[in-house]
């Protein structure tokens, strides 16, 4: 007898029978629009036949589904198949707005009134569980599945692939793709294109590359998301050449290139310090009809900053001002930070105080990207007081804004403010991180007098990631 291995509770595999698994093609984003037929749920003892009209899914979907199970037992029906179908919506509904563990319970209640589940069940607490990064609770439910015996289908492989690719755990996804084979399910594009962006998460781009090329020969065409994840993944390693070799691919072969793949060119490009070449590539994304939009143009604000052409950047910056462009509080970023490194502090700090009043609210990366600035040239009182008014208009610093101060004060030898700040962020629950450590161990190093403070400095408690050395504790 065939065996075919899958996960076992403890994280291994365990076996089915191959000879039993005959399996459906649904597909992995529209999980609960089966059609009743599909016996979403079946029922112990014989259910009556009846002439009522059954629903479709999809209209139940639409309806107001809260108002409509108030309480699972609650639903007037002659027909137990629509009662255990809409309690089934109601369960992947709950999965889908991240409402998983009472998905789960209201999939107990239904158990213990005599309703068995199906694969369709199934799929949808494993799906949402893996969503919610529960990863131990849904190789449970598959070990339930299994054990109950029923089959995995084409959705099931799928959200299992996807969410070990995410987890980065790529080896362990291409093994289950071995077993998905196996087991007489062809792959589909959502299976490749979640095992290529995995490899390409972890670096791996010859493996994403190689099952890129080996679509076509399994029966699978490459789709435009499949050369944007790959493009993406040369882009963000600086292998430009190799991203551009497969945006001239997509051309020849038929396939239009969306705003996403220009977008993960530009940035490629720009990384790579190429900046006439991103022009260039920008005039044929208009030309070709792409719109662009906020992040498109943020991505070419930043660009241009990052490449010393502040001067193109405020250009640009004015004509979308002008043209009543919406531009999005990350786009501002962009521009905020690259007059701050480029020394031009005070168009930086009229950029910033002119935001509230055009309507853009300054977050945690605005403020801190100011406090930066200030601290840069060497004005870290500027930089004290713009953290106590962020934190006064509602805004919560990050370990990221506290960092950048200290450093700001470090280099200023300002220890008064440096322990005064530790304070702060002990009082506002803010952990340390090895940052935090770093600077502080500089400091006391710096000078011996700077050691006579070291009891000054707050308890922190320790955190998962730090050496417990580097805390402040005595």
């Amino acid at each position: 007898m065939n065996v075919i291995p899958l996960f076992t509770s403890e994280g291994g595999v365990r076996s089915r029978k191959k000879d039993s698994i005959t399996l459906p093609n649904p597909n992995i984003s529209n999980l609960s629009s089966q059609n009743l037929k599909s016996n979403t749920f079946s029922h112990q003892s014989n259910m009556a036949s009846t002439s009522n009209t059954v629903p479709s899914a999809s209209s139940i979907r639409n309806s107001n589904l809260s108002s409509l199970f108030t309480h699972s037992s609650a639903i007037p029906s002659p027909n137990p198949q629509i009662a255990f179908f809409l309690r089934h919506c109601k369960t992947d509904g709950l999965c889908k707005v991240g409402r998983e563990d009472e998905a789960k319970q209201l999939f107990e209640e239904m158990k213990t009134q005599g309703m068995i589940p199906s694969i369709i069940s199934y799929n949808s607490l494993i799906h949402g569980f893996c969503c919610a990064g529960k990863w131990e609770e849904s190789k449970r439910l598959l070990d339930e599945m299994l054990d109950q015996g029923l089959q995995p289908d084409m959705v099931t492989f799928n959200v299992l692939i996807d969410t070990l690719c995410k987890e980065g755990k790529v080896i362990e996804a291409k093994k289950l793709l071995g077993v998905m084979i196996e087991s007489g399910i062809v792959p589909d594009l959502v299976t490749y294109n979640s095992l290529i962006e995995g490899f390409c998460m972890v670096g791996d781009l010859n493996s994403a590359r190689e099952l890129f090329v080996s679509m076509p020969s399994k029966g699978c065409e490459p789709d435009v998301i499949s050369y944007n994840v790959l493009i993406n993944g040369y882009s963000k390693t600086l292998k430009v050449e190799e991203a551009m070799k497969l945006y001239n691919e997509m051309l020849l072969v038929g396939k239009r290139p969306n705003v996403i793949t220009y977008d993960s060119l530009l940035k490629g490009i720009f990384l790579a310090g190429k900046v006439d070449d991103a022009k260039k590539l920008f005039s044929v994304m208009k030309a070709h009809g792409i719109a662009e939009n906020s992040y498109t143009y943020g991505i070419f604000l930043d660009g241009l900053c990052k490449n010393d052409c502040l001067f193109e950047a405020m250009k640009l910056f004015t004509e979308l001002k002008s043209s009543n462009f919406k531009l999005e509080i990350e786009n501002l970023n962009c521009l905020i930070d690259g007059l701050c490194k480029a020394g031009k502090l005070e168009t930086a700090w009229e950029l910033f105080e002119k935001l509230s009043n055009e309507g853009h609210e300054p977050n945690v990366v605005t403020y801190t990207i100011m406090i930066h600035g200030f601290c840069r040239e060497g004005q870290v009182d500027k930089a004290n007081v713009l953290i106590q008014k962020m934190e006064a208009n509602g805004c919560t610093p990050d370990i990221i804004t506290y960092n950048t101060l200290m450093r700001g004060f470090y280099e200023s030898n300002k220890l008064e403010e440096v322990v005064q700040l530790l304070h702060r962020m002990a009082q506002k629950d803010v952990s340390p991180d090895a940052i935090t450590c770093s600077i502080v161990v500089d400091m006391l190093s710096k000078d011996e007098k700077y050691q006579e403070c070291l009891h000054l400095l707050p308890r922190f408690p320790i955190q998962k990631g730090v050496d417990k050395h580097l805390l402040m504790t005595h």
